[in-house]
């Protein structure tokens, strides 16, 4: 199951348009909105544009780094967790064991790189 999820995000990051075209054909009531295929196209950049990261060019797609489970353990803990709230282990929420699998090639991730750039301003 994971390593078909990972082969979606795979061909979304590889198929910008066809991913926007399936997205309106499985919602049809988007079409109702006229810049609805815009402002698809801007969530698939923004998203291409969270993934275009060297942990998925050197591990694979869906791979993460344990230390930044971590931080993210520790900032639910500190502000959202409330009283009495146990600590979770980092080993029982994250793994990378089915990450990995999934690679784009160097060309791909040049062409995701591109599309995504003129947004590093914005989401850096």
């Amino acid at each position: 199951m994971t390593d078909a999820i990972l082969e979606g995000l795979a061909f979304a990051l590889t198929n910008p348009d066809e991913t926007v075209d399936l997205f309106l054909k499985a919602l049809p009531e988007m079409a109702l909105n006229p810049n609805a295929r815009e402002l698809a196209r801007l969530g698939v950049l923004m998203w291409q544009h969270s993934v275009d990261k060297t942990q998925a060019r050197e591990h694979g797609i869906g791979w993460s780094d344990a230390k930044a489970y971590g931080e993210m353990v520790e900032l639910v803990m500190t502000y959202l967790a409330g009283p009495g709230v146990n600590r979770p282990e980092i080993e029982s929420l994250f793994t990378n064991q089915f990450a990995g699998k999934i690679r784009l090639t160097d060309a791909q991730w040049a062409e995701v790189r591109g599309r995504v750039a003129e947004y590093d301003k914005v989401f850096t």
